[in-house]
């Protein structure tokens, strides 16, 4: 049975009873801090790393993997120029431990960082959860270690059907490497009797991929993931970003971003309304999450095309509950916020920046203004 909208605690539920608890005990510690004059936070569910600064794909949705330099997100993943080195992992890792979120490895992509297994145990010693975001590509090789080191969750992208997923990620056999990967875990999990790291497909819906959405979902079958994210594609246009540093420079200044080598604009809202409406009635052992939930053609014309139109939340409330670190140990948003930064972990432990004086400005500013313009097609906002 398919769910194009799965709320998020009951995500939670369904992947950790033990993270369940956390979570909510976060969301009624945060709701008390979302008034007027309170700029403090709880501490984060959720420690984002940038390991690295490499990838081996060419995504023509990514500025990293289009070498476009001058935007926030090529900045924040690829600037650093740098792997983040396992003592400076484990101090980050020690330094938030008390309060045991998880600890997300997101970017650029973990599995080329040379860290990763000892990284993984060192998480697993101090009793808190690891996740791990990848393209896939290296997942054949690091399957069993990934299971045997007790990874939590594990998502992979997938865009398409293998010929449109490899060219959109521009290498001819990424998709081929992503699911055997994922077959590999599962035959690993089966063997060792766990159930352990669950899996997610992420697919993310671009002008290149949005006319064969629905072709993937034969192939995920026989992956037998946990869960299937469908994301509408993340974007600042430079409408976007000439109206927010014309208002809110003072803040932190905004670029275009992954729009150099695909048009948000060239998503047709006819034929994607109509690939997700058979993508979500597809059968599939899983529960399919579409995000931010938008299926009629109106709507998504409007997504793509009107980029001041606004979808999602009112504010966005990622700086009261999850903490971004890049690999230079640069604390900011997400990878995908303006450019905006916190301090350094390296230099500061995350705990007294999370409350620092930067972040407290930043807390007001969102909660004058809701949000800004190039936080309209954020995924913090869904």
């Amino acid at each position: 049975m398919t769910h194009p909208n799965l709320p998020r605690l009951a995500r939670a539920v369904w992947s950790d009873p033990q993270q369940a608890v956390r979570f909510a005990r976060n969301r009624l510690a945060s709701a008390r801090y979302f008034v007027p004059g309170v700029l403090t936070a709880p501490p984060p569910s959720v420690v984002y790393v940038a390991v690295n600064s490499r990838c081996n794909l060419r995504c023509r949705m990514c500025d990293v993997g289009l070498g476009e330099t001058d935007t926030p997100f090529h900045d924040k993943l690829a600037g650093p120029h740098r792997d983040m080195g396992i003592d400076e992992f484990r101090a980050l890792v020690d330094s938030v431990c008390d309060h045991a979120p998880l600890v997300s490895l997101t970017s650029t992509e973990p599995l080329l960082w040379p860290h990763l297994e000892a990284a993984l145990a060192h998480v697993a010693s101090r009793d808190m959860h690891a996740a791990i975001t990848t393209n896939g590509y290296l997942l054949p090789r690091m399957a069993a270690m990934l299971v045997r080191v007790g990874l939590r969750t594990l998502s992979v992208s997938l865009d398409g059907p293998p010929r449109i997923h490899n060219a959109v990620r521009g290498v001819a056999d990424s998709f081929q490497h992503a699911t055997e990967g994922i077959r590999l875990v599962q035959e690993e999990k089966a063997r060792l009797g766990r159930t352990w790291p669950q899996i997610t497909i992420n697919c993310t819906i671009t002008a290149d991929s949005h006319a064969h959405i629905a072709a993937l979902m034969p192939h995920l079958r026989s992956l037998r993931p946990d869960l299937v994210t469908v994301s509408h594609m993340n974007f600042v246009t430079d409408e976007q970003a000439e109206m927010h540093n014309r208002l809110f420079s003072r803040i932190g200044t905004s670029r275009p971003m992954c729009t150099a080598g695909v048009n948000p604009r060239d998503v047709d809202p006819g034929t994607l309304a109509s690939q997700l409406a058979e993508m979500l009635a597809a059968p599939l052992d899983a529960p399919v999450l579409l995000t931010p939930p938008l299926t009629t053609s109106d709507d998504i014309a409007a997504y793509y095309r009107e980029p001041f139109r606004h979808f999602g939340h009112r504010t966005c409330f990622i700086p009261w509950k999850h903490a971004q670190v890049l690999a230079d140990g640069r604390l900011t948003v997400l990878t995908r916020c303006f450019d905006v930064s916190f301090g350094n972990v390296f230099e500061t432990p995350l705990p007294i920046l999370w409350n620092g004086d930067s972040m407290r400005t930043f807390r007001a500013a969102l909660k004058a203004h809701g949000r800004f313009p190039a936080c309209l097609r954020c995924c913090g906002l869904f």
